[in-house]
């Protein structure tokens, strides 16, 4: 397992960190607000989770340079099947996104998610999807009134 954590380690520090400096790196985002009701900047939520990201990873890596295993263990099938059709529920929700602009990729493509790969229930699934994106939009549009255009 230590060079499973060492290589998902380092992986997800660069990922953070490339992530960090791309916001740094954007005027638009910053991390205290330029208007005067207190409220964080746009950047306040990048700047938070690419710095999560970065330092679990470091943490992950140095967990494994600590271990005294070096036997990898390998990967399950279905855990492959799993991250690939991930990968390609987020390739088509970036597809989909601008062409609606709303919530309407995301719960048909968690539908699916939790159908397909997942073995849940159509009924589990359609209840699961529409209720997550009617809580994001309740949430986000209503609550916080941000506006997710694509």
């Amino acid at each position: 397992m230590r060079n499973n954590d060492v290589i998902s380690g380092l992986f997800a520090t660069l990922f953070g960190a490339a992530l960090f400096v791309a916001t740094w790196l954007e005027p638009k985002l910053t991390f205290i607000a330029k208007t005067s009701d207190g409220v964080p900047g746009a950047g306040f939520f990048p700047y938070l989770m690419s710095g999560s990201v970065a330092l679990l990873g470091t943490a992950l890596t140095v967990k494994g340079l600590g271990r005294r295993d070096t036997a990898a263990a390998p990967i399950p099938r279905e855990n492959l099947r799993l991250l690939f059709g991930t990968l390609a529920g987020l390739i088509g929700f970036l597809v989909l996104w601008p062409l609606t602009g709303h919530f309407y990729p995301l719960a048909l493509l968690l539908c699916l998610f939790l159908n397909r790969l997942l073995k849940r229930s159509w009924l589990f699934a359609v209840v699961y999807s529409l209720g997550l994106c009617l809580l994001a939009y309740l949430v986000f549009t209503l609550g916080f009134s941000v506006q997710f255009n694509a």
